[in-house]
Order: structure tokens, then sequence, then C-alpha cells
């Protein structure tokens, strides 16, 4: 995640864009049952970055992080 703070945005809507990109890649592969677990990971992503924590927080989508 160490480029996370690399992309160069033209603006918000393409920067929304690419988010709705990333929501949809993660739940294509979830199953109906998994889905709102992963939603719930990606709001606490969400939720770490508007807290402003640091980029070398585990990352909740990675199978072998406790909890992930």
């Amino acid at each position: 995640m160490s480029d996370e703070d690399d992309w160069d945005f033209v603006g918000e809507g393409d920067a929304k864009l690419m988010i709705l990109a990333a929501v949809r890649y993660l739940l294509e592969s979830a199953s109906a049952s998994d889905r709102g677990d992963v939603v719930i990971e990606i709001i606490e992503v969400v939720r770490q970055a508007a807290q402003g924590l640091s980029t070398s927080q585990p990352d909740p989508f990675d199978d072998d992080v406790p909890g992930g």
C-alpha cells in the first residue's frame, strides 16, 4: 500500500470512480453470504483513512491478518 498516496486524480469525481471500481472488484469475488463482511472491512478502511491512520496499519483484506 506504499503507492496509495501517489495517485494522480483529475478531480473528486475521478477519485470516486476509482473507489467505486475498487469496491466492485472486492465484492465481485465475494459470495453473497460474505458480502456483508467485505462491506464492514471497506468501512473500516475508510474509517482509518478519515482518522488519518498510518498506511503501515495491517491490510484488513489480507487473509494472514487475524480478523481479516
